[in-house]
């Protein structure tokens, strides 16, 4: 059902289609689930439809490995162990994606990297990560949906207390 909606995406970029009134007053697509603003609709702008939408799944499904692999590169993690994760996670992403309607991949493809600059912001003390984290928080609020943006913000949360509990014991 989400193929009719990005049908619609692709003619008129980023309009709010929460609006009950379009769609035919069908309330699946006044849906939260919908991914409004994704970051990445503009690829629907691209060709067809049939060929855009299944683009925009593997790009995302590509940032999730890229990124993951990203994140255990710079914690020391050698490349092809580093690779073998980030493979998996991209992988995980597309069985997640074929058994469930909503578009996980998108919100949860940032996460390695919002982890990776938060550690890097809180552990390593450096300034210039914590735009970083943010940005890759924005992209994954924008791609998912209240429930996923929820749920990275709790994993964000155990984290960050991960990492204090950590400094505090340290002293």
């Amino acid at each position: 059902n989400f193929y009719l909606y990005n049908w619609v995406a692709q003619k008129s970029l980023y309009k709010p289609f929460w609006v009950s009134d379009i769609f035919g007053g069908i309330a699946d697509y006044a849906s939260v689930y919908a991914s409004h603003f994704s970051t990445l609709n503009w690829i629907l702008k691209l060709g067809p439809l049939h060929i855009t939408y299944p683009l925009k799944l593997m790009v995302f499904l590509e940032i999730a490995g890229l990124s993951m692999f990203t994140l255990l590169t710079f914690t020391e993690v050698a490349f092809v162990p580093a690779l073998l994760a980030g493979s998996s996670y991209m992988f995980a992403s597309l069985f997640i994606t074929m058994f469930l309607r909503f578009w996980l991949p998108g919100a949860f493809a940032w996460v390695p990297l919002i982890i990776l600059f938060a550690y890097l912001f809180v552990e390593k003390s450096k300034p210039w990560a914590f735009p970083l984290v943010s940005l890759f928080l924005a992209f994954s609020f924008l791609d998912g949906f209240m429930q996923s943006s929820a749920s990275i913000l709790i994993l964000l949360g155990l984290f960050l207390l991960v990492l204090y509990w950590r400094k505090k014991k340290a002293r």
